[in-house]
């Protein structure tokens, strides 16, 4: 079932801290909200949840507004809060209980539920085990437990590694990873770049309470150039001019490998021609192409662009 943001602002007195944000996320997906502290994530996630009704838009379930039947909306919906809200008294088992009651869960599914979300969780061993007792990893998956308790369709998770050692980080994204399937779609918000590569295949950046970037981890991997290495070092850039499609030869390094040339097209989507064109032309010239390939960037090169050009 998909989530649907359609141009939802919301503000907190002066503060204008969503500003019309529009976004899809369908089953499969696991999506990431990137963006500093502050930029807007967890007050869209509420929203997304029904906690706080935007000022202006709206977001839809399938091809129902959630506002419209609140309570079957959030049936469908699991939600780990920043804050991850549980009580040290209770045993694992006995706070699902809880939250399954809460949640409307008939008592002759709840068990078999309850089950499958310490499975899913890794908890099985700690059922019974007093929450307050377990380390802040093992309380964060008591939180997604009780988040995912009722099968929802869309699992939203704000924060979800925050405080936690890097084992305990680890471990949390391989959870997160197990429970995208093709009936969920999961988002999470985070302000660590590597959680987005880690685990996400697309990502939407939120800056100031806007959305600058919706994009999916495999296109944004891609870069704008193409790397050339030859033999030589060239004279100039006199073997590229013949390339019509080019619009910028830059010389990188000399590596151990040779000499490595950037090239950039006039036009995006023209890479595939650009590189048989290129390999054409090194191999006619008698220069000896030793590497050609695109130029890949990680995600914290391109955050740092839109920090930078926004």
């Amino acid at each position: 079932m998909m989530i649907k943001a359609d141009s939802i602002s919301h503000r907190y007195n002066d503060l204008l801290a969503v500003d019309d944000v529009s976004f899809e996320i369908s089953p499969g997906e696991i999506v990431g909200l990137l963006g500093h502290n502050g930029a807007g994530k967890s007050t869209i996630m509420k929203i997304l949840t029904g906690f706080l009704h935007p000022f202006e838009g709206e977001v839809r379930l399938g091809d129902k507004n959630i506002w419209d039947d609140l309570t079957s909306a959030q049936q469908r919906i699991g939600y780990l809060p920043e804050n991850n809200i549980l009580y040290p008294e209770m045993t694992v088992v006995d706070y699902l209980v809880y939250v399954g009651i809460l949640n409307g869960i008939e008592k002759n599914s709840a068990l078999s539920l309850i089950r499958l979300a310490l499975n899913k969780t890794g908890l099985d061993d700690k059922a019974n085990q007093v929450i307050g007792t377990l380390s802040k990893g093992f309380q964060q998956r008591v939180g997604v437990a009780q988040a995912i308790l009722h099968g929802p369709n869309v699992l939203i998770l704000d924060e979800p590694t925050s405080g936690l050692d890097p084992t305990q980080v680890q471990q949390m994204r391989r959870t997160i990873t197990n429970l995208s399937s093709n009936d969920t779609a999961v988002v999470l918000s985070t302000h660590v770049l590597k959680e987005v590569e880690s685990i996400c295949n697309r990502v939407i950046v939120i800056k100031e309470g806007k959305k600058v970037l919706d994009s999916s981890l495999s296109e944004l991997s891609e870069g704008q150039r193409l790397l050339v290495t030859v033999d030589r070092k060239l004279d100039g850039t006199v073997l590229f001019d013949g390339l019509l499609t080019m619009a910028l030869v830059e010389f990188l390094e000399e590596s151990s490998i040779g000499y490595r040339y950037a090239l950039t097209p006039k036009e995006s989507g023209t890479m595939n021609v650009i590189g048989s064109q290129v390999a054409n032309l090194v191999v006619k010239s008698g220069v000896g192409l030793c590497e050609l390939s695109m130029e890949k960037r990680d995600l914290e090169t391109i955050f740092n662009e839109i920090d930078l050009t926004r």
